[in-house]
């Protein structure tokens, strides 16, 4: 080989080298930019559904008995829905995740339809909680205003307590699915399926205080217990699935809850 041969190669790699290090780093810089994209999609969507949802914190701190802790509790499932979709969404298009791609969008397309009920119960508990109060104001100077009062106020018990029992198994659903994602979807939202079961979870309890405190006054004692044992069910569900999301964030983040 001759000098001027040896020169030119000697050029030559460093420059193929260099290039090769600009694409790396161009490749970098575009998979940041795409993870940029995508969250900023997915913040925004969580952002308009707060929007399209009737905050009770502007009217809960009033005088006022509704909105109260089950409108709250609804709402609070509505957030941990709407983080779930956000975590779902950010782990469909992916190539790491490609074999949970269909998955995701399942989970995504579910808890938009959770999202959507728990929106509607945050009004829908209110105005049981009103119906209650109106049959407690029925008229009972006869025995069949007694009467009719009494069955007005056993239905609407039923009614108060039917709503934050619903909430309460959707809460359970939730956190299924808040754990599914902490396990097998982007692992740079882990902490958001957290905060989603967090936020389920707080939903489950607040709900299941309403339903007991009905419970308590409730007319039919049989149906009473019915709500009780459902609760206690949803409960254990309920620990199963926290227990397998707090192991999906120590396993895959090492992050202790």
């Amino acid at each position: 080989m001759t000098p001027s041969n040896q020169n030119t190669d000697s050029k030559t790699k460093p420059a193929k080298a260099s290039w090769l290090k600009y694409a790396v780093w161009g490749g970098f810089a575009l998979a940041a930019l795409l993870t940029a994209y995508l969250t900023f999609v997915a913040v925004r969507d969580l952002v308009a559904s707060w929007e399209m949802t009737s905050l009770p914190g502007v009217t809960i701190q009033d005088a006022t008995p509704t909105p109260g802790g089950g409108s709250a509790a609804a709402f609070s499932g509505a957030l941990a829905s709407a983080l779930i979709s956000m975590v779902a969404r950010l782990t469909v298009g992916r190539a790491k995740y490609a074999e949970v791609d269909g998955r995701m969008n399942t989970i995504a397309s579910r808890a938009e339809v959770l999202r959507s009920w728990f929106q509607d119960a945050v009004k829908k508990d209110e105005e049981a909680f009103e119906n209650l109060m109106l049959a407690r104001k029925q008229p009972r100077n006869t025995d069949e205003e007694i009467a009719f009062r009494e069955k007005a106020i056993a239905d609407a018990i039923e009614g108060a307590a039917y709503v934050p029992l619903q909430v309460v198994e959707k809460s359970v659903e939730v956190m299924r699915l808040a754990r599914e994602v902490a396990e097998f979807g982007n692992l740079n939202a882990i902490t958001d399926a957290g905060s989603a079961a967090s936020l389920a979870w707080s939903a489950l309890k607040a709900a299941s205080l309403n339903v007991k405190i009905n419970a308590s006054s409730a007319l039919d004692e049989m149906k009473a217990a019915e709500w009780i044992r459902a609760v206690d069910e949803y409960d254990m569900d309920a620990e199963i699935q926290f227990s397998g999301l707090k192991n999906a964030l120590k396993s895959r983040a090492n992050i202790t809850y």
